[in-house]
């Protein structure tokens, strides 16, 4: 289920995995040291995204200044921590999604 942000026609809030396609926003966690895709609901999973990205988009890590960015997601790759200790800080075993995405969209107002 996607719902648009107020303020920013172009983004969705995720409710759920977000498809190719999406726009999206991204917003640094502290809680994981990582940008991840800003989500709402009980039940969305942990969408994060993925390093190759981070250069398209001027995000860094750990971040310099900017903490967010709107995208589209081009592709997604599902993953599962496989160790206790990993870029994500999430628990060993947990299933997530690396997100990559683009800034090459057409902004619609």
């Amino acid at each position: 289920m996607h719902e648009h942000l107020r303020g920013s026609p172009s983004a969705v809030v995720v409710d759920g995995a977000a498809e190719t396609g999406d726009r999206v926003m991204i917003v640094w966690s502290e809680e994981h040291r990582n940008f991840a895709l800003y989500s709402e609901g009980p039940h969305a999973p942990l969408n994060f995204l993925h390093s190759d990205s981070l250069g398209a988009l001027k995000l860094s890590l750990p971040p310099s200044a900017r903490r967010y960015a709107t995208a589209e997601v081009t592709e997604k790759e599902y993953c599962q921590a496989k160790k206790a200790e990993n870029r994500f800080r999430v628990p060993q075993g947990t299933k997530l999604v690396k997100n990559d995405l683009t800034t090459n969209f057409k902004e619609v107002l």
